[in-house]
């Protein structure tokens, strides 16, 4: 099972880690401290079909504190398949780069989380995973994902799309 770890603060970098489970699924994760985090899990079964986990997210990494107790229950992923579209005609766009976003929890949303903002900078600070995939040459794209908040963001200026899985089989992005 491959987990990564996105993360987000008041600093210029973005904590980001990726691992894989050993044989009895443990995982350690090695992140910069003083952010808030999403993390996903991945992976296949045996047959092959796509795994996902529900995210973990709405906790912070700080300074010299491990964190525990951060467990996944794998289950089939939701195919989520799309068309891009042009913004002018709505005829399909071949061949073309698409970004699908998960969002974890903001920090705004967790008044007990607390971590370091040594400038008292006022950031929109949240963690966020980032899916490149490419259109083919109907203009179709497919990805895997886990529960969860997205942002589908087209190229170019077309409209952000938001949706959310919540355990579908198959979700088709209108």
């Amino acid at each position: 099972i491959r987990l990564t770890a996105d993360g987000d603060g008041f600093g210029l970098d973005q904590g980001m880690a990726s691992c894989v489970s050993a044989d009895d699924g443990t995982y350690e994760l090695l992140v910069p401290p003083d952010q808030i985090y999403l993390v996903v899990a991945t992976g296949t079964d045996e047959t092959g079909e796509p795994l996902a986990s529900t995210p973990q997210t709405g906790f912070a990494v700080l300074p010299e504190t491990p964190v525990e107790g951060r467990d996944f229950t794998m289950k089939p992923a939701t195919r989520v398949v799309g068309t891009l579209l042009s913004p002018k005609d709505k005829s399909p766009v071949p061949n073309t780069h698409v970004t699908v976003l998960q969002h974890g929890t903001a920090l705004r949303d967790l008044p007990k989380v607390q971590i370091a903002n040594p400038d008292g900078s006022t950031k929109m600070v949240v963690p966020v995973k980032a899916y490149h995939l490419v259109s083919d040459e109907t203009g179709q794209f497919e990805l895997f994902l886990s529960d969860g908040a997205y942002t589908l963001k087209p190229p170019g200026k077309g409209p952000d799309q938001k949706f959310r899985i919540n355990g579908e089989q198959e979700f088709v992005i209108p």
